[in-house]
């Protein structure tokens, strides 16, 4: 890792080799530290002070100063400044429980000096940017934190800024990660320029930046340089002039004059898709050149290729005055129409209790494009009763009388739903297991809702909801949604959560629910295995793995999959599984999840051609973090879809099967 006084080398010359100039913590190992070495010199804690976190703003880590009073730890300089330094670093608070101090010292020969204090950094988001000078002769930085027990301080991109001439470092690009291009969203990163620089006086300014882009000039609208950070998801500001191409492939070249800081310089290239493109086209952005005050910049010559599909963002903040959109649930139905299911969060992200109302989409070719949302299911709206609202929706459609039904958990008290629900029948007492119905293909929906709770609850039992995501209709005609219960407040269940089904012989007229599966499972998706059995697949709350089990008796009873807690792996998150006859490949069986034991990112399909005893390796559709759910549905006989979140939206894409090894063209 680079010294401070191998950087300052480096500027002196140029920054002749570096592609960067902030400490990130991108190289150290991950966890607890007593002491670790950064590009400015070895940093040091009392055991048990300080980590390395998986959470950074530039990057994938940050350093976590833990809570208690005056942690602290120490970066020994390797190389004392002769003169003043500026310095400056981002921060965010654990949590926003009291107290919380924060500090920067510079210790030296004379002394030690506060050069920064901040006790109101923000909660979350590394939004807070702390500035200070480090004195000449400075031999160490302090940094100092009083937090509560459980909260603490992360830190990140730490830069020392020498006062001298500015220098510009070797110019690198970056791929994104797997983003696919959304339909409807003015963002979409494809490229990322850095532009590394050190030095404060005579600032360097950046005037043209080229790419070379390949893409149907049809499918896009516009094409933008953003500002931002090594994360492609942090979205900053528009620089220079939008372009767009007149040719399917060539360079693609921005001019303006932005003025360069000290520090990483990132500028990302987003794609804004027309209103008439073809989500089943692609494009692809790769490494250019760069100019600085005219002339060409020396650059990193990799070979940086991006390519991205294209999907379309079904619901987005400000889509019904809502804040954000959460649990996608989709089907196919009869007549071809895919219909999405999602809450609408008003007021907030958050869960129920809230203002929250089910909110559908519909499209009638295919995914290519979509209705507006707009609402299936309001179950008011009092602030009396926190908000009254309902979601955790769960669609499917009765193949036989094609009606099309919609459940969800009503909540109608104030609180978390999942902590506060209790024993009882009372809406004033427990979560309510509620549906709503369509008889013309989802077009409109009953104003009459449908309360099954007096049917399927144990009124021990503190709450009842579906899924959620799809359910099925059997071969029998048996209509099944996944569901979940929280159990009785006894030694044997006490209060936890598992998964089972709910299910009608009568289309819908009565419906019935099955036993827990195991203990601790939440969240869960269903399907029909070529036998008649049922396939449960479960969200865990152990973690790691899915809970997987068959019932051959409507969830009377039920036996362990011989991949239970073994195939699929899961950061403990919501999951999709459909079964699909018409595949290029025959029957298969589909699974869509975070892909990872940690973090919902990564978002993947696995495909099983023997009815789910072994798993294909994972296709990764999404990389980027998201709150994790998603929801399949076939659409034709060479595409399925995927419906899935985004931190605050909804997205859809059409995948080929082919793509997931299935043949076809």
């Amino acid at each position: 890792m680079k010294s401070y006084f191998y950087l300052s080398l480096l500027a002196a010359a140029g920054l002749a080799t570096t592609t960067h100039a902030q400490e990130s913590f991108e190289e150290a190992k991950q966890g607890n530290f007593t002491k670790t070495a950064t590009m400015y010199g070895e940093l040091t804690a009392a055991p048990d002070n300080a980590a390395i976190h998986g959470k950074g703003r530039s990057g994938k880590q940050g350093l976590h100063i833990k809570g208690g009073e005056n942690k602290t730890v120490e970066l020994a300089l390797a190389e004392i400044p002769k003169e003043d330094t500026g310095m400056e670093l981002w921060a965010e608070r654990w949590t926003g429980a009291n107290p919380f101090a924060f500090r920067i010292e510079a210790i030296g020969k004379n002394g030690t000096k506060t050069i920064a204090e901040n006790n109101s950094i923000s909660v979350g988001g590394y939004k807070t940017n702390i500035k200070a000078t480090i004195p000449a002769g400075t031999e160490k930085l302090r940094f100092v934190s009083t937090a509560a027990p459980k909260g603490g301080v992360l830190l990140d991109d730490l830069l020392l800024i020498p006062n001298t001439p500015m220098k510009v470092g070797i110019v690198s690009f970056k791929h994104p990660g797997i983003y696919p291009v959304m339909q409807r969203k003015e963002y979409n990163p494809v490229l990322g320029v850095n532009i590394p620089a050190l030095g404060v006086k005579e600032a360097k300014h950046l005037t043209g930046v080229t790419i070379n882009f390949n893409a149907d000039p049809k499918d896009i609208e516009s094409v933008t340089l953003y500002s931002g950070t090594s994360d492609a998801t942090h979205i900053g500001t528009a620089v220079f002039t939008p372009a767009k191409p007149d040719k399917a492939s060539g360079p693609l070249t921005f001019t303006g004059d932005m003025p360069l800081k000290s520090g990483n310089n990132w500028i990302w290239v987003s794609v804004k898709l027309s209103k008439e493109a073809n989500l089943d086209h692609t494009l692809t952005a790769s490494a250019g050149s760069v100019l600085i005050d005219g002339k060409p910049a020396p650059q990193n010559r990799m070979a940086v290729q991006s390519t991205q599909n294209f999907g379309y963002e079904v619901a987005q903040p400000g889509d019904l005055k809502s804040k954000g959109y959460r649990i996608p649930g989709m089907i196919r139905t009869k007549d071809g129409t895919l219909i999405a299911s999602f809450d609408a969060r008003y007021r907030h992200h958050g869960d129920l209790a809230a203002d929250i109302d089910v909110a559908v989409a519909r499209s009638t070719d295919g995914g290519q494009t979509w209705t507006d949302p707009y609402v299936a299911m309001d179950t008011g709206n009092d602030p009396k009763h926190g908000y009254d609202g309902c979601g955790d929706a769960c669609i499917l459609q009765d193949a036989k009388t094609g009606r099309i039904w919609l459940s969800a958990l009503w909540y109608h008290k104030k609180g978390n739903s999942w902590g506060g629900s209790a024993p009882g029948m009372k809406p004033e007492e427990t979560g309510q297991f509620v549906m709503v119905h369509s008889d013309d293909d989802g077009k409109t929906w009953s104003k009459e809702i449908t309360n099954i709770t007096p049917q399927i609850k144990d009124p021990a039992w503190r709450l009842v909801l579906p899924g959620p995501g799809m359910g099925i209709t059997m071969k029998d005609g048996t209509l099944v949604f996944p569901a979940q219960y929280r159990g009785k407040n006894d030694e044997t269940d006490k209060g936890k959560p598992y998964s089972t089904i709910c299910y009608s012989k009568d289309n819908g007229k009565t419906w019935t629910y099955g036993t827990g599966i195991k203990i601790d499972t939440t969240e869960c998706q269903v399907c029909e295995l070529a036998d008649g059995s049922l396939m449960l697949n479960c969200r865990d709350n152990r973690g790691g793995s899915r809970t997987v089990g068959i019932t051959k008796d409507l969830g009377k009873t039920w036996t362990m999959h011989e991949t239970d807690r073994k195939a699929l792996i899961e950061p403990v998150c919501q999951a999709s599984l459909i079964a699909v006859d018409d595949t290029p490949a025959g029957r298969c069986l589909f699974f869509s999840n975070p892909h990872t034991k940690g973090g919902r990112h990564t978002m993947s399909i696995q495909v099983s051609q023997d009815e789910g005893k072994t798993w294909s390796k994972a296709y990764t559709y999404d990389s980027r973090p998201g709150c994790g759910y998603s929801c399949l549905a076939p659409i034709d006989k060479e595409h399925i879809g995927i419906l899935y979140e985004t931190p605050l939206g909804i997205n859809f894409l059409r995948i080929k099967y082919s793509d997931l090894g299935l043949g076809g063209k």
